[in-house]
């Protein structure tokens, strides 16, 4: 893998304000269709990315499922920032997350609740709801939402044009080439330049939390932001891209699922 050291910078956390405005229009929305097959950006034509959303109805108290900033869980695991999101993202990777319809998976309404829901099922998109919760349990401001486009109001951008400047961990947001208001969301684990595709650790990928490959330029889904709130440390400030990564189909992952 080839890897070319650069200087650590870090990303100053914003002062986000999100308000109703922002999300107007996209109240109601249940589970999106699963869009499958190479030009989804789903390589193994086998349904593993499931659309974001702008919230359903309700949310918490009168506020509905706007994208708020919450504050991070009381229980943080070992190392802070960088390294307790990584400790969080291995955790999840071990443990049951595959949809159970209803009564849901209570891994997965547990990211309902960090997104101020309250579902029994969990058959409503939670790729974003995966990422709040893993910010939230690793002690960093996140966001209140189900929506994977919301992400796009956090956080520091990064310029991810040759990926040079992207790390491990950096939160990268899918977009629909037919509908910005949707998409898929979830944490950057390396880039191919030969077969230009991301890998990426996230929720509500073939109705689990594992590892999946995506282009980055697809017939229905783009990449369109790349996002950090945190700083990396030295020890992992380098681009992870090489033409072994994100290579194959996801039948090289099979232990994530």
């Amino acid at each position: 893998m080839c890897q070319v050291v650069i200087p650590s910078s870090p990303v100053v956390n914003p002062n986000i304000v999100i308000t109703e405005q922002d999300t107007a229009g996209f109240a109601q929305s249940l589970r999106a269709s699963r869009n499958t097959g190479e030009g989804w950006g789903d390589l193994a034509g086998n349904g593993d990315l499931s659309t974001g959303f702008y919230g359903a109805s309700g949310g918490a108290g009168a506020q509905g499922n706007f994208a708020q900033v919450i504050p991070p869980a009381e229980t943080v695991p070992e190392g802070e920032g960088f390294d307790a999101i990584n400790s969080v993202l291995e955790q999840t990777l071990s443990q049951n997350w595959t949809e159970r319809g209803t009564p849901g998976n209570p891994n997965i309404l547990r990211c309902y609740e960090v997104a101020g829901e309250n579902y029994r099922g969990d058959n409503t998109p939670w790729c974003a709801g995966y990422v709040s919760y893993v910010l939230s349990t690793a002690g960093i401001d996140c966001l209140r939402t189900l929506s994977s486009q919301g992400y796009k109001q956090y956080g520091s951008e990064i310029d991810w044009r040759t990926f040079e400047n992207v790390r491990t961990n950096d939160i990268v947001i899918l977009t629909r080439n037919d509908d910005a208001r949707y998409g898929h969301v979830g944490f950057f684990r390396g880039y191919n330049p030969s077969t230009k595709r991301v890998q990426m650790l996230g929720g509500n990928q073939k109705d689990t939390v594992k590892l999946s490959n995506f282009l980055v330029r697809g017939n229905r889904m783009t990449l369109t932001s790349i996002k950090r709130n945190w700083t990396v440390p030295e020890k992992y400030d380098f681009p992870v891209i090489g033409t072994d990564l994100a290579s194959g189909n996801l039948d090289s992952y099979a232990s994530t699922r």
